[in-house]
């Protein structure tokens, strides 16, 4: 279900760490190695590093702004380490998967074709936690790029990104989009493309999906 009227846990939806800022709950993903062991997706900087404890798995992920009921558990991420990295992601596994809706919130199932990969002038779109669908365009789909991030051990520091994707919103967001962080990104025919993670008012920056599934070994669910 697609119209907000499903009673499960739906993609495109707030999620955080425990004692966290929100960001969305971006798909959900499934183990290659292991079948069945099914997990949410997200960014590091939401899932692993949000708060002031450093990450450790098994650490709880929770739906919501304010729910207190474990969803999942932290199980892998994005280490943010100096270099070059290609993702911020996160995954964190699901003890129940009857309990969530693989479907984006208004947009609807996702698909993952590894030939359908980000290009300029392509359609994106992408849902959040704050409900709203964001529609832009794509304007780079290789750029480098640094970012200031708060890594718990480290304290704050500039990490740097290659080959990801810019995309223009088609408005202007004077919120920044906060609490969309981890949203997956999809062109006008719900193929994934990315997951969410950086913007401005007037841009916003996305990580490929197939980045990341390798990254992990998963596939979309």
């Amino acid at each position: 279900m697609s119209n907000g009227a499903s009673t499960r846990i739906q993609c495109g939806t707030a999620i955080r760490r425990a004692n966290g800022v929100v960001g969305t709950l971006g798909c959900l993903v499934e183990s290659l190695k292991q079948p069945g062991k099914t997990y949410v997706l997200s960014n590091a900087h939401v899932l692993a590093f949000a708060g002031d404890m450093l990450p450790e798995k098994g650490d709880t992920i929770r739906h919501g702004q304010n729910s207190k009921t474990n969803v999942a558990n932290l199980e892998d991420w994005s280490k943010l380490l100096k270099g070059n990295n290609l993702t911020d992601s996160a995954i964190a596994v699901i003890s129940n998967p009857d309990d969530f809706d693989p479907a984006i919130a208004d947009l609807g199932m996702p698909i993952h074709d590894p030939n359908v990969v980000p290009f300029p002038s392509m359609r994106v779109m992408l849902r959040g936690s704050g409900s709203q669908v964001v529609t832009g365009t794509v304007e780079d789909a290789s750029r480098v790029y640094s970012q200031s991030f708060r890594i718990p051990e480290f304290g704050r520091r500039q990490i740097s990104f290659v080959d990801q994707v810019l995309f223009e919103y088609d408005q202007r967001y004077e919120n920044l989009l906060f609490g969309y962080s981890g949203s997956l990104v999809m062109d006008k025919n719900n193929h994934a493309l990315g997951l969410f993670w950086a913007g401005s008012r007037t841009f916003g920056l996305f990580c490929k999906i197939q980045h990341v599934f390798d990254q992990y070994n998963v596939k979309l669910v």
